[in-house]
């Protein structure tokens, strides 16, 4: 008996409920006739949604289009999705409609107006005004819109070229998250093209990339801490990328390490970052037998020489050198590389240039010889001492 009665009890609360929703219903209704906004907005959204009656669409636009005439974001953002789906109907009222939430200062809509204006879609087209909405966008931050004004400033599209309105555009993309910018920034100062070269601010923003998890990044920044092509190691910045490395979601946990760092360092390389060239040709000198790969490198690395990459200057001496009854090569030159390579600190440099007075010289440049490998030994190439053994016991005295 209980039970009945608390079941009785909970449907006639409903019914109470239900009725006097239908009696708020129609008090909205009055209201909305007499131009009350907050009324329109609920009655926009209870047609929008079925809320008590059947969904209607046109209902909730007639509904929403006062709210939204009063600069109601939500109003407006509503109107703009409902004629968007029409737009090739009515393409003047989503013209219009997003115009109003531009003027509001909606960074979206400001950008879409440019577009608008370029394809003359509900407007006539007017280049001046695509380009002034999308700086506009792009001023806020909205970095599709600081994207075209790269492209722009690069094209000289609808205005003068100039690469350092590019660039700061491609710096602003980069700070507000684009990894593809920050990736790009990184190898333009890591190799100093167009700009001054700057490996400071090249990890920066090969650091943004990598905290983004972009495996190409973190792949240069691993090279680099490395201090194995030119750079000073930093285990603890070596041990830090590593570890977000293999940690990183975007990339396969059933290969070898290695083998995957390996393929990005490609992957690095053909995207034309400085560091992985360096990487990526000591990948491939020994173990590939693809001459034409190897010339396309090459030539890579060259382009780093002429840059002052000095690792890359030893890399090109070492296989000049290693090659030099196969072909001929400018010996000024590469004794050249080898030295400046030296003088920059690379240890295996040295070996190589004791390598190669002997080859020229034979024995006739004995202290010069036992120098270089003994400053080889000393900055840790520890096989070169069996080579200096063996100059000792062959000694001419």
């Amino acid at each position: 008996m209980k039970t009945f009665i608390t079941t009785i009890s909970l449907i006639l609360i409903c019914l109470f409920s239900f009725s006097q929703e239908r009696v708020n219903l129609r008090k909205l209704h009055r209201q909305a006739k007499k131009g009350y906004v907050f009324a329109n907005y609920k009655l926009g959204k209870i047609y929008d949604e079925g809320i008590l009656v059947e969904r209607d669409s046109l209902k909730a636009a007639e509904y929403y289009e006062i709210p939204a005439e009063r600069d109601n974001p939500d109003a407006i953002q509503w109107m703009i999705n409902f004629y968007e789906k029409q737009k090739d109907e009515n393409p003047r009222l989503y013209f219009l409609w997003t115009e109003k939430a531009a003027n509001l200062g909606d960074s979206v809509a400001i950008y879409n107006i440019s577009k608008m204006y370029e394809e003359g879609f509900g407007c006539e087209k007017n280049h001046h005004y695509r380009f002034y909405f999308c700086e506009k966008a792009a001023k806020k931050g909205y970095l599709p819109a600081q994207s075209d004004m790269v492209e722009f400033y690069m094209t000289g599209f609808m205005t003068d070229t100039s690469f350092s309105k590019a660039l700061s555009w491609r710096d602003s993309l980069a700070k507000g998250g684009d990894i593809e910018s920050q990736n790009y920034l990184a190898s333009l100062y890591y190799k100093g093209f167009e700009v001054d070269k700057d490996i400071s601010k090249a990890i920066d923003y090969y650091e943004l990339a990598g905290e983004n998890n972009d495996p190409i990044a973190q792949t240069c920044l691993l090279t680099h801490y490395s201090g194995e092509y030119g750079t000073e190691p930093d285990s603890v910045q070596y041990n830090y990328w590593y570890k977000k490395f293999i940690e990183n979601p975007n990339i396969d946990k059933n290969l070898p390490v290695k083998y995957v760092i390996d393929a990005y360092t490609e992957l690095a390389y053909k995207s034309m970052h400085p560091i992985s060239v360096m990487r990526y040709w000591t990948q491939i000198n020994k173990s590939s037998n693809d001459s034409t790969l190897i010339k396309e490198v090459l030539g890579d690395l060259v382009n780093l020489a002429q840059n002052d990459f000095v690792y890359a200057k030893y890399q090109i001496a070492d296989y000049c050198f290693e090659n030099r009854e196969k072909k001929d090569y400018n010996q000024k030159l590469i004794l050249d590389y080898a030295q400046s390579a030296n003088q920059s600190g690379i240890p295996e440099a040295k070996v190589l240039l004791s390598e190669m007075f002997k080859d020229k010289y034979g024995r006739k440049h004995y202290r010069t010889l036992s120098n270089y490998y003994d400053d080889a030994i000393k900055n840790g190439i520890n096989w070169a001492a069996d080579t200096l053994i063996v100059l000792y016991i062959n000694r001419d005295l």
